[in-house]
């Protein structure tokens, strides 16, 4: 039997991003989502980098209202390889 890989699992952070485009769909199994290829994410004291950032169900309709093109939005986030994966909503006290 082949061994599995174990995945782990990236700590969450808290960062402002900003979508360039949001495009919204639903999986193959009818979770809706939405994904933001090249948008910008910024953290105190790190670069500003640019990655796709992906929300899916619950966590996506926590955030989906807020997200606007061009206009940033605190969220807290996780890195899921190349990709960075929105976890929920930011508390003001937490983004400050």
């Amino acid at each position: 039997m082949p061994q599995q890989k174990k995945t782990v699992a990236s700590a969450t952070f808290v960062a402002t991003v900003t979508p360039n485009e949001i495009v919204k769909g639903n999986t193959s199994q009818g979770v809706r989502y939405s994904k933001m290829p090249g948008a910008l994410i910024e953290r105190k004291g790190r670069p500003s980098m640019t990655r796709t950032v992906m929300a899916f169900g619950r966590e996506n309709r926590a955030v989906a209202r807020s997200l606007r093109e061009g206009k940033p939005v605190d969220v807290i986030c996780q890195f899921d390889g190349g990709t960075v994966r929105i976890k929920g909503k930011a508390d003001a006290k937490k983004a400050a």
